[in-house]
């Protein structure tokens, strides 16, 4: 593997998160192989699909990575969708 390829995949492996649960008050963590990010429904302003098994969730505060494809995530979008209808959700 070259370097551009490995600096590729560890940026992916730090990047990446994976929606967890929904907790009081209506906020989500998003957890990450090196970091947890906690945000409110009303801050994500669009869920789109991203390479087929991917999203990007964009919040007032940036962009995160997510998997798309575990157990759940239907769930996680239709609790998003209901918590804030202004969400734009795209091919997912």
């Amino acid at each position: 593997m070259t370097y551009r390829l490995q600096s590729m995949a560890m940026y992916w492996l730090y990047a990446m998160v994976m929606p967890c649960l929904f907790v009081l008050g209506g906020a989500f963590w998003l957890v990450g192989t090196f970091h947890t990010t906690v945000l409110t429904p009303s801050a994500v302003v669009s869920v789109k699909a991203f390479a087929g098994q991917f999203v990007y969730i964009t919040h007032s505060g940036g962009k995160i990575l997510s998997l798309a494809q575990f157990t759940g995530f239907h769930e996680f979008l239709t609790r998003l969708k209901q918590a804030n209808s202004q969400v734009s959700m795209r091919g997912v």
